[in-house]
């Protein structure tokens, strides 16, 4: 025979509770204590009777009757049910031994023992963390949800095993949850922070972090990628961890700048780490850019404030993959310049201008040429002037890249005789040797700024090539790499492009945060003028992990995830129920009810811990949201 002992003084709750219990097995015995002296003396029974004593335990609770047990019936305490102001984060450790006291008497097994379930009220002053304690199977908050009691009381009834019954039926879905770790922060500074691990953790890891610190308008947390790890100097067998941010909005950048000036007095001289590379006379800085006003907000500061500094600019991807590995271009088929045929002819004044043209007219990569059309504007910066040099005193054949938006051409362009000249595109032989000699990489590579336009988490197979080319290419130990976005990325999508990029920088562009992270990233280079500090306070803040998680079903209740490891029974975590406006995703608290799978493929049963009534509308209202937007997709 099943027993649920309730440590109980109000009717209304006792009543509650009862109908609960009887609503899962009209069978179960329902005996009461008013107050926890009643239920030490019946301890003092258990030492005595064993699981003999169990029928003795309590009164029947006012209004139910039960059937006698009979002495030859065995019997079994499955629940301990009590509200928190008998029971509560004083006495964890009596329901402890409480426990070990049953065990050792026979009022339950060692298999399934006797589950703890504590009533709250939602109270300022009350704090979950307080009770989270393997021992709970879990709170429920008054005033009671009918159907919650019930669940809840199911999954304690069961024990650590499947659930016999659901009152509230599990949403099933395919869809992405986050599962949190506590993470303790020690260091902050405006691009990164330092943070203790108990394990080391590899240089280029990425993981999203919830803190308040990292609070603006539209999000509460940060995609942040590890930069350093080594031993912490304070704390044997633990790491000191350094990661820099990954895609900040402009308006976490400011807020965390102001909070650490408003911290100056505290800054340190223990800054990030990041493993040095090696010093060089010149500094090169590559741009695959083809928006002007992006560019310029960046050019002339990085040449002005990097000593050695060495830019080239690429209007196109296309256009770099050219000098890089023309084999890596897989744009499609490559146009031809001009749509009249592999050549054109017509003249060109003393100033580079098209003075001329044939009566069919000439398309270049698509646009039309027109009387007056100045030549150099589709020239490279660095051939401009050779081009208008050549074209007043023209000798032999003069090669440069053509290019018109992200389609760009080597030509060959040859003095007939007079104004006129013909244009062609280059041979495989000529283009070759233009290359080997106009390359824009012969300075080598250090830093990368990549338009959106050109980069991408699709993308990022392409440029793990080209990385890899330029770091052979260029001798560099390491290159540096910046994606320079106008659209906004998802979390998924900021985690994938971390693992190749070093950092998406929304525009417009926070040059004093870029040089902070190109000066953190590569301690080598040489800042001109006015320094450029990277001011460090100690910030001691629990911040929060988030890994991401698929989950099969979801009530307000709790959850079913896949997951690639096992967790064990009883454990706590919190989940965040994602959603674009993150401010509104509250944590829950949850635990880990049984286990099943092996290997790198499990599946996890968590029950929702404490559930304040904010947070079951909040997974009403996710799982709403969640079944409208799969419809949309459908």
């Amino acid at each position: 025979m099943r027993f649920v002992y309730v440590l109980e003084d109000d009717s209304k709750f006792m009543r509650e509770i009862t109908e609960a219990v009887l609503a899962i097995d009209p069978l179960i015995q329902v005996r009461q204590f008013k107050e926890l002296g009643a239920f030490a003396d019946w301890i003092k029974k258990v030492m005595a009777k064993d699981a003999a004593a169990i029928r003795e335990g309590g009164t029947p609770p006012a209004g139910f009757k039960f059937e006698e047990v009979p002495e030859s019936q065995a019997c079994v305490l499955q629940v301990v049910i009590s509200k928190v102001e008998i029971l509560g984060a004083r006495q964890l450790g009596l329901m402890k031994k409480t426990r070990e006291l049953f065990i050792k008497h026979k009022i339950c097994t060692l298999e399934d023992p006797t589950a703890f379930v504590l009533t709250a009220f939602e109270d300022p002053a009350f704090k979950v963390q307080d009770l989270r304690d393997r021992i709970l199977s879990n709170i429920i908050m008054k005033p009671f949800d009918k159907l919650i009691l019930q669940q809840h009381l199911t999954f304690a009834l069961d024990g650590r095993h499947p659930p016999s019954k659901h009152a509230i039926a599990p949403y099933k879905t395919k869809a992405i949850i986050e599962i949190l770790k506590s993470v303790e922060m020690q260091i902050l500074a405006p691009i990164g922070f330092s943070s203790v691990a108990d394990r080391e953790i590899p240089i280029g890891a990425v993981a999203k972090y919830y803190g308040k610190v990292f609070t603006s308008e539209r999000h509460r947390s940060v995609i942040a990628k590890v930069v350093d790890c080594r031993p912490h100097p304070a704390r044997p067998g633990s790491f000191l961890v350094s990661a820099c941010f990954f895609g900040l909005d402009t308006t976490q950048i400011s807020n965390l700048r102001r909070h650490i000036i408003e911290n100056r007095d505290k800054s340190i001289e223990s800054p990030l780490h990041a493993r040095p590379l090696k010093t060089k006379k010149t500094v090169g800085l590559v741009f695959v850019e083809d928006r002007d006003d992006v560019y310029q907000s960046l050019e002339p500061m990085l040449r002005r404030k990097i000593k050695g500094a060495v830019i080239t600019r690429y209007r196109s991807l296309r256009e770099m993959l050219v000098e890089v590995d023309p084999k890596l271009d897989s744009s499609g088929p490559v146009a031809k310049p001009f749509a009249e045929g592999a050549s054109v002819q017509f003249e060109i004044d003393l100033r580079g201008k098209v003075a001329k043209l044939p009566p069919t007219g000439v398309r270049f990569a698509g646009q039309p040429f027109s009387i007056g059309t100045a030549l150099v504007t589709y020239l490279r910066d660095t051939e401009r002037a050779a081009f208008t040099n050549w074209v007043l005193k023209p000798q032999g054949s003069f090669f440069a890249t053509w290019g018109v938006g992200d389609q760009s051409f080597v030509m060959r362009v040859s003095h007939i005789q007079g104004r006129e000249f013909t244009f062609e595109e280059a041979s495989a032989v000529e283009k070759e040797d233009y290359h080997k000699q106009n390359s824009k990489l012969a300075q080598g590579v250090d830093y990368v700024f990549v338009s959106n336009r050109f980069a991408g988490p699709d993308r990022n197979d392409l440029w793990s090539e080209i990385f890899s080319r330029l770091r052979v290419i260029s001798s560099s130990d390491s290159i540096r790499s910046f994606v320079l976005s106008t659209q906004d990325y998802t979390d998924e999508e900021e985690r994938q492009m971390a693992r190749v990029f070093d950092d998406v920088a929304y525009v417009p562009v926070e040059r004093i945060y870029i040089l902070q992270k190109m000066l953190l990233l590569n301690p080598g280079i040489e800042i001109l003028e006015d320094p450029v500090d990277i001011l460090t306070i100690p910030h001691l803040e629990e911040i929060k992990s988030a890994r991401p998680a698929e989950i099969e079903e979801l009530s307000e209740a709790g959850l079913v995830m896949k997951y690639e490891r096992n967790v064990s029974v009883g454990s706590f975590r919190e989940f965040v129920l994602w959603q674009p406006y993150e401010i509104g995703a509250p944590e829950i608290n949850a635990t880990c009810n049984f286990t099943d799978g092996g290997g790198s493929e499990w599946k996890l049963h968590f029950v929702f811990f404490a559930m304040k009534d904010v947070l079951l509308k909040a997974i009403r209202n996710w799982i709403l949201e969640n079944y409208v937007r799969s419809k949309d997709k459908g």
